[in-house]
């Protein structure tokens, strides 16, 4: 904020015993007050604490995250997903692409996952871990965990409220202390994981885990402080590409979770309170696209230019990753 001509800024803690937030540490830097000084301080405090990766580190480790550099990022729906449409890709001279599905049910063939490999061209499921939706009718329906899990994993505020996402059009937001739990007995993520790339896909983008959003759950079976669910998410997308090469995204990734990613979707698209309100208004919202949306992503002198870069996991906007 200014005051007097001056830029300052003001920054507010709540000392809590129950969030482990009892403890506080501010640390001060002199710069040389250049307007990115600030984020310059930042990168070299995340260099000295071995908290920041290069792309040429994760290309070392994992040679498929090179195949991202210089491809365009696009989401297919419809018959955009068939190997009929990876083959008019390549005939368009199109070689080097990120190609992304939503984890709906009809995922891309093995033969279009090999056609689109031969043509270097990475493709993925979206997976999205965090929400339950409301109906199983809900259009991201593939977004689930089945019961035991839900809905005893919800995350409840201090309440006993769960916690909802998206506006309101998911029940709750799935604990990761819960999932956590579960996991070396049951294997909920070890399963998705294998069922989604069964296909031979070997990019996977996981929504909304590296965002940034963070809770505090008081449900009494697993209770988790906010600092407790970054540490969850962050074991989360370190364990989930071991052993299978996987070149692993997130939407709109935290300066903390780069060492786990390749790439980030969203990260420049505006989101507003108002929006999945506004999403619900069938007769204004997406009118353009209506009557084209089974066709495919590529539409011949239809298609945005934003379209053949990486949209946003909910179709909300367009940036470049």
């Amino acid at each position: 904020m200014s005051e007097g001509g001056r830029l300052r800024t003001d920054v507010t803690h709540d000392f809590i015993r129950g969030n482990a937030t009892s403890d506080y540490t501010v640390a001060f830097a002199l710069t040389d007050g250049a307007p990115v000084a600030p984020a310059n301080d930042y990168r070299r405090w995340l260099i000295e604490h071995d908290r920041l990766s290069s792309l040429d580190q994760k290309i070392r480790e994992n040679p498929e995250v090179g195949k991202l550099i210089g491809a365009f990022h696009a989401y297919l729906w419809g018959d955009g997903r068939s190997t009929g449409a990876i083959k008019q890709l390549q005939d368009l001279g199109i070689g080097k692409m990120w190609l992304g599905y939503d984890a709906d049910g009809s995922p891309m063939s093995p033969r279009s996952h090999r056609g689109g490999q031969r043509g270097r061209i990475p493709r993925r499921p979206l997976q999205q871990l965090g929400q339950r939706p409301r109906s199983r009718h809900c259009r991201h329906s593939r977004r689930t965990v089945a019961r035991p899990v839900w809905p005893q994993a919800c995350v409840h505020d201090e309440n006993c409220e769960p916690e909802t996402g998206f506006g309101g059009r998911a029940a709750c937001y799935l604990s990761s202390q819960a999932l956590a739990d579960a996991e070396p007995q049951h294997h909920y993520l070890a399963s998705r994981i294998d069922s989604m790339t069964a296909n031979g896909g070997h990019s996977y983008f996981l929504d909304v885990d590296a965002t940034g959003e963070v809770f505090r759950d008081h449900s009494p079976g697993h209770p988790m402080t906010q600092a407790q669910d970054r540490a969850n998410r962050l074991a989360r997308m370190r364990e989930l590409p071991e052993g299978l090469d996987l070149v692993l995204g997130s939407e709109t990734v935290g300066s903390w979770a780069n060492q786990m990613l390749a790439f980030s979707h969203g990260s420049t698209t505006p989101v507003s309170p108002g929006l999945w309100k506004a999403k619900q208004d069938k007769e204004t919202w997406g009118r353009l696209l209506s009557g084209r949306k089974a066709r495919g992503v590529l539409q011949a002198g239809r298609t945005p230019l934003c379209a053949l870069t990486s949209c946003s996991a909910q179709a909300t906007g367009c940036s470049l990753s």
